[in-house]
């Protein structure tokens, strides 16, 4: 099975962060050429600046967001009780 963006950034060993379901991750020359394998992610990508350099901010791309989320019970139901 193919990886997802989440799982190569983490296995490039690249920093990221995130907020919610969005994954943010240092622009680096190794970064971009990974986010350019995923063109659902690379169209919908953004940058911003923090820490002194140049993120990804990547909405719906955090994995662990979504698996927390198929775990819960509460799906379909009001978000506070999911997070």
């Amino acid at each position: 099975m193919k990886q997802t963006l989440f799982e190569a950034i983490k296995a490039a060993g690249i920093e990221y962060d995130y907020y919610q379901s969005d994954l943010f991750f240092r622009v680096t020359d190794e970064s971009s050429d990974i986010l350019k394998r995923y063109p659902q992610y690379y169209a919908g990508a953004g940058m911003f600046y923090s820490k002194g350099s140049a993120w990804y901010d990547v909405p719906f791309a955090y994995d662990p967001f979504w698996e927390k989320l198929k775990r819960s019970e509460y799906v379909g139901r009001r978000s506070e009780k999911i997070f």
